[in-house]
């Protein structure tokens, strides 16, 4: 009892941050709301990544991104250890880009910080599962560095512009990405992605958040645009799945875990001026070898970015 209602006074935190910001922040900077789900999704299953919630925050050439992301096994009934299937896990994090661009690339480094195993994750699917009336959640005592552990992660991406096709009603580029990663999860990555749209914009304000796939963006501009993409990941080390240097109830060994792991990501999105709505839907191979595991799975992705209300430009 006393374990929820921490739980509940920490996501209370985090959410009324969330909704300070999305007042407050839109009148400073370049803002954006995001919230990934499976309930999102056509196949709804809480495998793996089963949600979070990300509030990014740009200024010129520096990105700022906080949030939470939270990863369960499938069965969310059973209160005791499933070996045969991934750990709970989650993080609080804060991450900060800085971009560099040129004609044809766009360079970012990124340093991010967070918490493992705080009661926030519990609190964020409890929140959801009871409004939805869902399977609650009955192991997340069991979770990866469960009471909190700090943790880190550096990476480098590249983003490589391989052309477009322009005509009279629309405008199509092709992007490549390469990226590195060290620390909490590490991995090589490569991938390539696309938007079209019926106005033509400069290709660097492409922009890539904590759940990976190509949102770009022209604050001049309405209409609706389109993108997906696919990636491969070689990862050497997820703490999500492998732990840290916390004890934990369930670790997956490397022997289970898979090194490719494959994504692909196809969305839409509707501008108007300084505001906008996307919606995407995400798959992601499986990340382990274990039984319990589905091969696959499949979430969706809103986005919001508020425009200034009138009130808020007095300020």
């Amino acid at each position: 009892m006393q374990q929820e209602y921490k739980a509940n006074v920490i996501f209370t935190c985090i959410y009324t941050v969330i909704l300070s910001l999305c007042w407050a922040a839109p009148a400073l900077a370049d803002f954006q709301l995001s919230l990934d789900n499976d309930l999102f999704a056509p196949a709804q299953s809480d495998s793996g990544y089963t949600g979070g919630v990300h509030a990014s925050l740009q200024k010129r050439r520096h990105l700022w991104n906080f949030g939470i992301v939270v990863y369960t096994p499938q069965d969310l009934s059973a209160d005791h250890v499933i070996r045969n299937d991934r750990p709970y896990a989650n993080l609080v994090y804060v991450s900060r880009s800085k971009s560099s661009r040129a004609e044809n690339h766009v360079r970012q480094q990124t340093v991010a910080v967070g918490v493992l195993g705080s009661p926030a994750g519990e609190a964020l699917q409890q929140f959801v599962h009871r409004a939805t009336g869902s399977t609650r959640p009955s192991g997340f005592r069991h979770q990866i560095s469960d009471g909190g552990e700090l943790t880190a992660r550096w990476g480098y991406t590249t983003y490589q512009h391989l052309g477009a096709r322009t005509g009279d009603a629309a405008a199509t580029h092709f992007l490549a990405e390469r990226s590195v990663s060290l620390g909490y999860q590490s991995f090589v990555s490569l991938g390539i992605g696309f938007r079209r749209a019926r106005w033509d914009f400069p290709w660097q304000h492409a922009r890539n958040d904590f759940a990976a796939h190509f949102d770009e963006r022209t604050i001049a501009s309405r209409g609706n645009y389109y993108f997906g993409g696919a990636r491969v990941r070689l990862s050497a080390y997820n703490v999500f799945l492998h732990g840290q240097f916390r004890r934990a109830a369930h670790r997956v060994s490397h022997a289970d875990s898979r090194l490719p792991v494959f994504e692909a990501w196809m969305g839409a999105a509707r501008q108007w001026r300084a505001s906008q709505l996307l919606f995407s839907l995400h798959w992601q191979s499986a990340e382990t070898r274990l039984a319990a595991e589905p091969n696959g799975q499949i979430w969706g992705r809103i986005s919001i970015r508020p425009g200034q209300s009138k009130l808020q430009r007095k300020f």
